[in-house]
């Protein structure tokens, strides 16, 4: 499975868990936009990402988040997390 793959079963587990259509995301993008996603055929922008989780009511990082967790079965969630958050504090020291 790829990103996109991972992407698209991931946005569609979340709108279906915050039980919203895809035409509740009409002041992001289209119809038709959404179902491309959903369907593995469009790569979002990081901006649309950003607004597609922001009109579900959560925090970017979640749809990411489940993403990972969709391409990468064997890790939890939580270890993911750590992963990240390791790499950001090594990463970022001042």
């Amino acid at each position: 499975m790829d990103t996109k793959a991972a992407f698209s079963i991931a946005l569609r587990k979340l709108r279906n868990a915050k039980e919203m259509s895809q035409e509740d995301f009409s002041d992001v993008c289209s119809q038709v936009y959404m179902s491309q996603l959903e369907c593995g055929k469009k790569n979002p922008t990081l901006s649309m990402v950003d607004s597609l989780a922001r009109e579900m009511h959560i925090h970017p990082l979640t749809l990411l988040l489940k993403t990972y967790a969709e391409l990468e079965p064997s890790s939890s969630p939580e270890e993911l997390l750590a992963q990240a958050l390791e790499e950001f504090k090594r990463l970022t020291k001042s």
